[in-house]
């Protein structure tokens, strides 16, 4: 109870500090572009979202972007038409899911891959900010290129039978799903062909024909098998499928994590192209909201 009162009291407070976003013009979209950037959304997050999207398009400019909606309000839809000028809003529950769990993000991974049948997509969370020019990001999008954030146990990637023994060799024993389906990786793939990256599906890039629906299914349902389709379903699921699509899209790049990374305290925003602000430690130390304001002024300021 205490935690959900903290939340929601960080969240007013860089709400406040962010709030002149809504004064900035629209994200401007180019129908010739490749690019489709999506997100998946709820009205909690809808500041945040619009620091991420705007600080994002000032550097690549998407033909469109999508949303996929978490309970929106009228308010929020009509909020997100006024602020990016080409938009397609997708309810969640009318995403097809068939042959794949519901929630934890997967409605999100199925409409990048359906729309990655025609266009480049980008993944992007609404608690990112885009600080400087994404050099990796655009020379991907140029060569058709998959691309993931790295983590500290994930920056190449590497077969399924190396996921396995990676967790064995660091001792990482637990129950959750993403533990239990890497653990599996190594009985699923016997000839050693598939790939795989511990990578962070926040801010990830889908090339254009780099996977299908059937190909994650092939590969996804194999775990299920051996961890069972309960656990399956549990939250973590869908980035474990992510990181199994990308790595398995041909040429695909894993970010260094000296340019795109995730928040931590301590951390030098100033040396990113990206960060990720995760929940553990999204609000500590006041860091994102005033990161937030500055990239607000620095938008108004090149206008």
């Amino acid at each position: 109870m205490f935690s959900n009162l903290k939340k929601t009291i960080n969240t007013k407070q860089f709400n406040y500090c962010a709030k002149e976003i809504f004064n900035l013009p629209a994200v401007n979209c180019d129908r010739s572009s490749s690019v489709v950037v999506l997100s998946q959304l709820c009205s909690r997050d809808l500041i945040m979202y619009l620091v991420a999207i705007k600080s994002f398009t000032r550097y690549i400019v998407p033909s469109k972007v999508v949303i996929v909606g978490d309970r929106l309000t009228e308010r929020d839809v009509s909020t997100l038409r006024k602020q990016i000028n080409n938009i397609e809003i997708i309810n969640i529950t009318d995403v097809n899911t068939s042959d794949f769990p519901k929630g934890g993000c997967w409605e999100r991974l199925l409409t990048i891959i359906d729309i990655s049948n025609h266009h480049y997509v980008i993944q992007l969370d609404s608690d990112t900010i885009t600080f400087s020019m994404p050099e990796e990001v655009m020379q991907c999008i140029v060569d058709n290129r998959s691309f993931t954030l790295g983590t500290e146990m994930g920056q190449k990637i590497i077969t399924f039978q190396e996921a396995t023994k990676l967790l064995k060799d660091q001792g990482v024993n637990s129950q959750h799903v993403q533990v239990l389906a890497e653990l599996s990786m190594a009985e699923i793939d016997h000839t050693n062909n598939l790939k795989y990256i511990r990578g962070c599906a926040a801010f990830t890039g889908f090339s254009k024909q780099g996977t299908s629906r059937d190909r994650v299914k092939n590969i996804t349902q194999l775990i299920e098998q051996k961890i069972g389709e309960n656990k399956w379903k549990e939250w973590g699921s869908e980035q474990v499928a992510s990181n199994i699509a990308i790595a398995n899209s041909d040429g695909s790049l894993v970010l260094p994590i000296n340019k795109y990374h995730y928040f931590k305290p301590g951390i030098d925003a100033n040396q990113f192209h990206l960060l990720h602000f995760v929940g553990s430690n999204r609000f500590t130390g006041g860091e994102y909201a005033r990161l937030a304001r500055k990239q607000v002024e620095i938008l108004k300021s090149s206008l």
